[in-house]
């Protein structure tokens, strides 16, 4: 077997979200967020004051990460903005919080109806998995996520960038990922939707790249050695092809 590791995206590759309003999504988020924090008896401020102050956080944290190419990290941002507030919460409860606030992505998320048959086929070809994803929304919620979907255990590997100094299409991102997995990048397939950064970190590093169609590439151009599947399903096939 000339590949021994399968790393994929998160967003959109693993879990389908399709396009969605961000800010109508975080509004929602902050919202039931408040609520639970009612319930808890914190002090707080207006709703609509509540709001604002993480929309604005969020969106300056957005603008930092185009300037210095990190991803901040969620639990961070409630946690500065509830101290602010005087929020006194334990570990559970900033996690349960954190869970709320990624709550309303969650439930658009979908994986393929067969991707548990592709995850068994894949791992009967002798392949481990992984995944390395750009985000913010917390290492707790995205592995939160895995686990409700009952697919946690079979990515042992998963590489945040929220907790790096770096992201993807960042060599040193995929570099953490391959050494966890005890792989060298030419013996690793990279499965993932954005041109930008899965498609063209995974070429700058010498790994199989496999772009998934999705509505964030429709129209874009496809790098001529990126190899392209239509659902997940077609991997396991793709990549007997190329051993």
């Amino acid at each position: 077997m000339k590949y021994r590791a399968v790393l994929f995206d998160f967003g959109d590759t693993i879990v389908n979200f399709g396009p969605f309003d961000q800010k109508e999504l975080i509004k929602k988020a902050c919202g039931d967020s408040y609520r639970y924090l009612s319930n808890l008896g914190q002090r707080l401020p207006s709703m609509k004051n509540y709001i604002r102050r993480i929309l604005i956080t969020i969106k300056l944290k957005l603008m930092w990460s185009d300037i210095t190419g990190n991803d901040f990290d969620a639990m961070d941002v409630l946690k500065k903005t509830g101290r602010k507030f005087g929020h006194q919460l334990t570990h559970q409860q900033w996690l349960e919080l954190l869970r709320i606030w990624y709550s309303p992505l969650m439930e658009i998320g979908q994986v393929e109806k067969n991707f548990r048959e592709t995850i068994d086929k894949l791992e009967e070809m002798g392949l481990s998995l992984g995944i390395v994803s750009n985000t913010y929304a917390g290492a707790e919620a995205l592995d939160h996520h895995l686990r409700e979907l009952n697919i946690l255990e079979h990515f042992p590997v998963r590489v945040y960038s929220c907790n790096y100094k770096f992201r993807k299409p960042d060599k040193r991102i995929f570099k953490s990922a391959a050494d966890k997995i005890g792989a060298d990048f030419s013996e690793i397939v990279f499965v993932g939707d954005k041109i930008e950064t899965d498609i063209a970190g995974s070429i700058g590093c010498g790994m199989l790249p496999v772009l998934k169609k999705a509505h964030t590439n429709e129209g874009k151009k496809i790098p001529e050695n990126a190899k392209v599947i239509n659902s997940l399903d077609e991997l396991p096939g793709l990549i007997s092809a190329e051993c």
